[in-house]
């Protein structure tokens, strides 16, 4: 029987400090879960004509001529 009753407590245990850990949905407000969720959300990517590193569009620097950069370093080089 004590065996029974230590086996429960190191259950509830464990449940209870797992259960701890997960993030809970009502931290966040909803329009950021729906955001999270949605597909459309997705920001298209560009590749830097320098380095060849990945930015979102709306961080890079682009040329009349249509060259990606990630910097303006890069830009001028």
């Amino acid at each position: 029987m004590k065996y029974f009753i230590w086996a429960l407590l190191i259950y509830v245990a464990w449940r209870w400090y797992t259960g701890s850990r997960q993030v809970k949905t009502d931290q966040f407000p909803a329009d950021a879960r729906q955001a999270a969720q949605s597909p459309d959300s997705a920001e298209t990517m560009v590749q830097c004509a320098r380095c060849g590193i990945h930015l979102p569009a709306s961080e890079a620097l682009i040329e009349t001529g249509g060259a990606v950069f990630c910097s303006e370093e890069h830009r001028a080089a």
